[in-house]
Parts: structure tokens; sequence; C-alpha cells
């Protein structure tokens, strides 16, 4: 496990201002992390309890910016639906793409996909 001066900072973006919803979505992430990491839970402070629309999902981004000059962190999740904010948020924080947020990090790991071979493709 490494020692507390090398353990990387994670910052678990609630998009939502349901702060017992950061609580639990932080404990789950510790428990996946398993001591490699320490992850910081921010909520935001203004917005919908549960994004279930693209009003909801645009004042989440602007919640979500609004939490940059609080976050010190060298990975940043936003934990929310549409992932808000995700890529200016990264870009505000001067991350690398792939500490950008969730869907941008499970992008970057993905394979590109080849589409499948025909038969006939194969004809010289």
């Amino acid at each position: 496990m490494p020692s507390r001066e090398t353990l990387k900072t994670v910052a678990l973006i609630n998009a939502n201002i349901s702060s017992g919803i950061t609580d639990d979505m932080v404990e789950i992430a510790q428990q996946s992390a398993r001591g490699r990491l320490e992850i910081v839970g921010l909520t935001a402070r203004f917005g919908a309890r549960l994004i279930t629309c693209e009003a909801e999902l645009d004042e989440a981004a602007r919640a979500v910016l609004a939490l940059a000059p609080e976050i010190c962190a060298d990975a940043v999740i936003v934990s929310a639906f549409g992932d808000p904010a995700t890529e200016a948020l990264g870009e505000v924080l001067e991350l690398p793409p792939w500490l950008e947020g969730s869907r941008g990090a499970l992008e970057r790991t993905l394979p590109p996909v080849t589409p499948p071979v025909r038969a006939g493709d194969l004809d010289a």
C-alpha cells in the first residue's frame, strides 16, 4: 500500500445537491480503492436533487464548475448522469485528458472498435 506521502487523491464530485448520496458514493469508491487512493467527496451547492432533464444537466454543469476553486486532487470524477462539465473541469484544472472524468476515462481505456471483416472483403 502506498505511503501517505505518495497516496493519490481523487475528487469525487456529486453534481446533485444530495450530500447523503455523496457520502454513499465516497464510501463505495473507498472500498473499491482498497487504500490505494484518497477519495474526497464534493457536493454541488446548487441545482437539482436528481438530474432528470436537459435544464437540470445544464445547471449541474454550472454547479460542478463552481466547485473548481476547491479542488486539489490528482484526478477528478464527476459522478452524475451525463458527466456534467467533465471536460470543461479538466481544462480548468489542467488535468491530463484521462483524468477528466468518468466518461472520458472510460473512453480512453477501452480499445478502439474494429469493424468485423466480411467474407467478401477478403477476396483478392
